[in-house]
C-alpha cells in the first residue's frame, strides 16, 4: 500500500513538472489600435544590460506583458541623434541626413557642430504626419538637443532646461563639479524625466510622445559600459520604470496607449584614443574631420581620397574606411546630401579623442559591431498582444508602426511594422 501511495505521489510530481514545462499557448500575431504612443528611448540601454538586469526585472515582467525582441538592431552609425532621427523618420542616416551626432561647420575645416537643427533633417517625421491629421505631439528629455532637433511640429518640448512651470525644479547636469555630482545628478534627471513624462501624458494627453531617458548613456561614457556606476544606473531606470508602468496601469492609460520601449544604441568599453584631427591636419591639411565616438568623418575637399585611404588604413586602432559611393556605404546607407566622404570606425576599445581626454570618457559608441548596435526593443499596451514575439528588424519600423497603431498615413518608410510572432524568447534576461 505505501509503495502505491509512493509511486502515486511520484507521479504526480512529475505530471506537474511536464505541465510547468509545457510552451504556453501561441500569442496572437494582430496588431490592434491605439489612440496615444509614447516611443521611451532608454538612451544606450545595450541588450547586454539585459542578463544582468534579471528575469525578475520590471523591463522583463513589462516584456512578457506585451511583444519583445531583446536583439533588435539600432542603424549606422550608431548614435544618439542618428537613431532618434530614423526612430522619427522610418529611415536610414543617408536618407534623412543626421549621419552621426556632428558634423563640420560649413566652410570651417575645424569647427565641429552637432546635428540637432531641424532644417537638418531632410525626411518627414512622424510629428509632421500627425500635425497635418490633426494630432498632438511631444518630447519628453533628458537631452535638450532632442528637443531641438524634433521642435518643428512638436507641441510640447520638455527637457532638464527646457522645463515646464508645472514640473517643477530639474537637476541640472551644468552644476555637477566632480564625477560624483556628475553621477548622481544622471540618476535624478533620469528619475525627473521619468516623472515628468506621466505628468505631461495625464495634462496634455498627446497623440505621439517622444522621451529620452539620457542616464545609461552619460554614466556609461563617464564610468564605462562594465562600471558598478553604469550597473547602478539601469537598476535605478528599471524602477523608475516599473513605477511609471504600474501608474500607466492603475490609471487605465495603457488601456487606450501604447507604451514603445527601445534602445538607441549600445557601448563599448574604450581605453585608446586615436587623434583624428592631428592626424588629419598634420598630412591632408586641406581636408577636414570630425570625431564622433568610435566614428571618424572626413571631408576630403579635393585632397586625393586613396592617399587618405592608405594613411588610416594604417594607424593603429582604425578597423574600417567606408567610402562615399561605395558598395559598403550602400549596404550601410550612410550617403547623405553634405555627408562625409570618408567614415572611419575604430577597433573595439579605440576612440577618436585627443589623447589627453581618454580618462574622460570609458565607453563609446557609433560602430556597426554587435556591441554598439543591439538593442531591445519591447511593445505593450493599446494594440499589442501579450506574449507575442518580434521578427528580427530595427529602429526604421517604429515609423510605420506608429502610424498604424494611430491610423495615420504618410511617410516614405524603408521598411514596414514589425511582424510579430506566436512566442517570444526573454532568454538574454537569464543571468
Amino acid at each position: 500500500m505505501k509503495k502505491n501511495i509512493a509511486l502515486l505521489a511520484a507521479l504526480a510530481m512529475l505530471l506537474a513538472l511536464l505541465a510547468g514545462c509545457a510552451p504556453s499557448e501561441p500569442a496572437s500575431t494582430e496588431l490592434g489600435s491605439s489612440e496615444h504612443v509614447v516611443i521611451l528611448v532608454l538612451d544606450a540601454l545595450s541588450s547586454a544590460y539585459l542578463s544582468e538586469l534579471g528575469s525578475n526585472s520590471n523591463l522583463a515582467k513589462i516584456a512578457k506583458d506585451g511583444a519583445a525582441r531583446l536583439d533588435a538592431q539600432c542603424v549606422y552609425p550608431s548614435h544618439t541623434l542618428t537613431n532618434h532621427a530614423t526612430i522619427m523618420t522610418g529611415v536610414s542616416a543617408g536618407a534623412h541626413g543626421i549621419v552621426g551626432n556632428v558634423r563640420l561647420q560649413e566652410g570651417s575645416l575645424t569647427t565641429t557642430i552637432k546635428s540637432k537643427e531641424p532644417e537638418m533633417l531632410q525626411s518627414a517625421t512622424i510629428f509632421e504626419i500627425a500635425k497635418a491629421q490633426g494630432l498632438k505631439t511631444a518630447v519628453v528629455s533628458g537631452k535638450k538637443n532632442l528637443v531641438t532637433l524634433f521642435s518643428k511640429d512638436c507641441d510640447v518640448g520638455v527637457s532638464n532646461v527646457h522645463p515646464l512651470d508645472y514640473l517643477g525644479e530639474t537637476p541640472n547636469l551644468d552644476n555637477a563639479e566632480d564625477n560624483q555630482d556628475y553621477f548622481e545628478m544622471n540618476l535624478e534627471l533620469a528619475d525627473w524625466v521619468f516623472e515628468s513624462l506621466y505628468t505631461v501624458l495625464e495634462k496634455e494627453q498627446p497623440n505621439i510622445t517622444l522621451v529620452n531617458v539620457q542616464s545609461a548613456d552619460y554614466v556609461g561614457h563617464r564610468f564605462g559600459p562594465n562600471s558598478d556606476e553604469l550597473k547602478t544606473a539601469v537598476e535605478r531606470i528599471d524602477k523608475a520604470l516599473g513605477k511609471l508602468y504600474n501608474k500607466m496601469k492603475k490609471s487605465g492609460m495603457l488601456e487606450n496607449t501604447t507604451l514603445i520601449i527601445v534602445a538607441d544604441h549600445g557601448m563599448t568599453e574604450s581605453d585608446q584614443a586615436i587623434n583624428l584631427n592631428v592626424l588629419t591636419m598634420m598630412n591632408f591639411p586641406e581636408a577636414g574631420a570630425a570625431i564622433d565616438g568610435r566614428t571618424g568623418y572626413i571631408w576630403l575637399n579635393g585632397t586625393d581620397k586613396q592617399a587618405v585611404i592608405d594613411f588610416f588604413s594604417n594607424v593603429e586602432g582604425v578597423a574600417e574606411i567606408i567610402e562615399r559611393g561605395s558598395a559598403r556605404a550602400e549596404e550601410l546607407k550612410v550617403d547623405a546630401e553634405g555627408g562625409p566622404d570618408l567614415i572611419l570606425n575604430t577597433e573595439a576599445g579605440y576612440v577618436f579623442l585627443p589623447p589627453p581626454m581618454i580618462d574622460e570618457y570609458h565607453g563609446q559608441h557609433g560602430s556597426n559591431d554587435a556591441s554598439d548596435m543591439t538593442i531591445p526593443m519591447i511593445f505593450v499596451g493599446a494594440g499589442i498582444p501579450a506574449g507575442a514575439g518580434i521578427e528580427m528588424t530595427d529602429l526604421r519600423s517604429l515609423a510605420p508602426l506608429v502610424c498604424q497603431l494611430l491610423g495615420i498615413s504618410g511617410g516614405a518608410f524603408e521598411i514596414s511594422v514589425p511582424t510579430l510572432l506566436p512566442q517570444q524568447d526573454l532568454s538574454d534576461f537569464k543571468k
